[in-house]
């Protein structure tokens, strides 16, 4: 996306609030928890080929974190959020283990194991208040304003959607994202030019628990309220939808994937009985026959247009010899 096209998106993204009623407003800040979600999911599958299922538990994590120092430990919103995302991370460390041992389908299917147990743990374990949840998880507070509505509460996840998304973008222009697309493409070939490839794998879950744990915590502050419904395998089956529509390697079409997933949801509640049936589809759908997603149609788009416009130049040029 060139320079141009990402301050006209920033501009938009600013003004939005000034355009939407409360509650287009309130799906508006879904959207941003949901995005920052789907560029971590990306970074670890797309980007690191690593199939990984627990992708929704890191965000369970980072929800239940901040939601227990807030209401049990006394902690500040501000304090609580950055400690909750860490515990995310140490969670996906972890979960990464298995990883250096297991690839493909195994690894998928140690991570659903993971990410089931943890539904389980949500459900029935006393501390997490068990099928009812937590309630009660307060709003941050910034100069004194608390930030309880949803066009404020806006802002702060637009700040920390750009934050981390500028961040995913340095870390895959650095070594470290070169390593991510050289094990995803071939480890063997990897390991063989130097690559550490178990860090990497390390690195690559590391990566997605800071973002999912930073979801996790920002959606806690959101709703005030978390349950095991929000971080059960619908969930999983969301984001794998939303990266395979918008393009598992590409940090843009996995974000647009994510936003026009969450407003098809809105749009068409009356049939919440068949979304799990709608997300199996799509991502069957698009594995057969998009298998590069939206972005890779926008890629080539642009490719044709690019060309078309060099051509009367080449012709020119050649007469002119």
């Amino acid at each position: 996306m060139t320079r141009l096209a990402l301050v006209a998106l920033a501009a938009a993204a600013c003004a939005l609030p000034f355009a939407l009623g409360p509650y287009p407003m309130h799906v508006a800040d879904l959207v941003l928890v949901y995005v920052l979600l789907a560029i971590g999911f990306s970074l670890v599958m797309g980007y690191a080929g690593q199939i990984s299922l627990a992708h929704v538990a890191f965000f369970g994590v980072g929800a239940y974190a901040s939601a227990l120092l807030t209401t049990a430990a006394g902690w500040s919103a501000w304090a609580a959020m950055p400690a909750a995302t860490l515990a995310a991370v140490a969670c996906a460390f972890v979960t990464s283990i298995p990883a250096l041992r297991v690839q493909s389908h195994y690894l998928a299917i140690v991570t659903l194991g993971l990410a089931i147990a943890f539904a389980e743990i949500l459900t029935n374990a006393r501390f997490t208040g068990g099928p009812e949840g937590i309630g009660g998880i307060p709003a941050p507070s910034l100069l004194g304003y608390r930030l309880a509505d949803d066009r404020s509460y806006y802002y702060l996840l637009l700040l920390a959607v750009a934050l981390f998304g500028a961040l995913a973008r340095f870390v895959l222009a650095s070594s470290i994202g070169r390593a991510f697309r050289a094990i995803r493409d071939d480890a063997v070939a990897a390991s063989a030019l130097g690559v550490h490839v178990g860090l990497v794998r390390m690195a690559a879950f590391a990566f997605s628990g800071l973002y999912a744990g930073a979801a996790g915590a920002l959606y806690a502050h959101f709703v005030h309220y978390v349950s095991p419904d929000t971080f059960g395998l619908q969930v999983m089956f969301f984001l794998l939808a939303a990266a395979m529509i918008g393009g598992l390697d590409n940090l843009y079409g996995a974000s647009a994937g994510a936003a026009l997933l969450i407003l098809a949801r809105e749009l068409l509640r009356d049939f919440q009985s068949f979304e799990q049936v709608a997300y199996g589809a799509l991502i069957v759908v698009m594995a057969v026959f998009l298998p590069g997603g939206l972005a890779s149609v926008v890629s080539y788009a642009l490719r044709r247009a690019g060309r078309r416009g060099r051509r009367p130049a080449a012709v020119e040029g050649g007469g002119a010899t």
